[in-house]
């Protein structure tokens, strides 16, 4: 019997200078845990949103950023236990420092590929989560930009996404949703 993997998040605080300097969609932090590890792990990093409305106020949910992880490894099972056991104070973290780091393509929703009229995104498994923030920051851009400029003032020509992806785990797509 083997026992199925879940999904866990963590959310956290950051300034609207971090998000405004520091932040891109599909970046990836380096988070240390010293009740687990020495080592410090990657996980991407994704803005935390309830839509893709565009944002009406400076409400606390657009100053979050979230770290969603399958449980899978020791690290991760180690980091579950001690989130789930204790709901109220979470293990102490740190985030590396100069840790935002670029994923495969850096500010990919202002720069070309706003010029393509389909957009095809590809992802598998926990791989999902880089493309969460591409597509929140794509439907934002669409969204925001009545006249199809974006802010580079290119002609944005997209007119559809495709998103694939490919999943094994229906708790990880439950998850998601």
């Amino acid at each position: 019997n083997k026992k199925k993997a879940c999904c866990f998040a963590v959310s956290f605080q950051v300034t609207q200078d971090t998000l405004k300097n520091h932040y891109q969609p599909g970046m990836y932090i380096k988070l240390q845990v010293p009740s687990i590890s020495s080592i410090a792990h990657p996980f991407t990093i994704n803005k935390v949103s309830s839509s893709c409305s565009l944002p009406t106020t400076n409400d606390d949910a657009q100053q979050q950023l979230r770290i969603i992880f399958r449980v899978f490894g020791s690290f991760t099972k180690q980091l579950a236990k001690q989130i789930s056991n204790n709901a109220e104070t979470i293990p102490i973290m740190y985030i590396a420092e100069n840790t935002f780091h670029h994923g495969v393509v850096p500010d990919m929703v202002q720069t070309s590929i706003t010029q393509h009229d389909t957009i095809v995104c590809i992802a598998g498994g926990i791989g999902i989560t880089p493309y969460l923030s591409y597509l929140h920051d794509l439907c934002h851009c669409i969204l925001s930009t009545p006249n199809k400029n974006n802010d580079n003032g290119s002609h944005i020509k997209t007119e559809r996404v495709v998103l694939h992806w490919m999943c094994r785990d229906t708790s990880l797509v439950k998850y998601i949703q």
